[in-house]
């Protein structure tokens, strides 16, 4: 059998999927959710996080282009930080899903554990205290915003968007990341983060 027509049979229209798409067919696009465990941050300011680092741009020619959706069941600060100072050793290392469950191809981000490729670091409320992740603390902060639960399923943040464009951030190479969610209030509170990108190989950072 020979390749699929790339032209609607009635139009003649040519039949196309936007690039996000793509990347998924391609087996280059990655998922991965955390929602905080024991134990859970109880006062003001105490905080559950993400943490990665984005591989050189002269060891794959990659890009990292990533949406960010975040929520919680009580009131609380989300923010995504670039190069913080994140310590080593502190979280949990942990593995994103292909969102091609046929394909074999790993993700280049690498974990604050080990520096171990296809990982992603998670911490608790007790971690991330460890890991001096901290509120506000970073060179760059590239969101910021107050959840409160009001805002409506499926989460709180303006960031879970449905359009792509205003939600995408296209990361820089070699870089700590950490997305974060700290409490407003004293109570116990489920913080829920997740990540959606694409590694795609941008033709101005290839290798050769």
């Amino acid at each position: 059998m020979g390749r699929p027509n790339p032209f609607d049979e009635v139009s003649r229209a040519l039949l196309t999927i936007d690039h996000e798409h793509h990347n998924v067919h391609e087996g280059d696009a990655f998922t991965f959710t955390f929602s905080a465990s024991a134990p859970l941050p109880t006062a003001v300011d105490e905080s559950t996080a993400l943490a990665f680092v984005t591989p050189a741009a002269t060891v794959t020619g990659k890009r990292i282009h990533m949406t960010v959706d975040a929520g919680a069941d009580d009131e609380s600060i989300f923010e995504i930080h670039e190069a913080p100072v994140v310590g080593v050793n502190q979280g949990t290392s942990a593995t994103p899903l292909n969102r091609d469950r046929n394909s074999s191809n790993t993700s280049v981000m690498t974990d604050r554990e080990t520096g171990a490729a296809d990982r992603i670091s998670q911490f608790n409320v007790l971690e991330a205290a460890a890991a001096g992740i901290v509120q506000g603390a970073a060179a760059t902060v590239l969101h910021s915003e107050v959840i409160a639960i009001a805002a409506g399923p499926p989460f709180g943040s303006v960031l879970n968007d449905r359009s792509r464009g205003r939600k995408e951030f296209i990361l820089l190479p070699a870089t700590v990341y950490a997305i974060l969610l700290s409490n407003v209030t004293v109570n116990d509170t489920v913080h829920k983060i997740t990540l959606n990108w694409y590694e795609h190989e941008d033709s101005t950072l290839k290798v050769g």
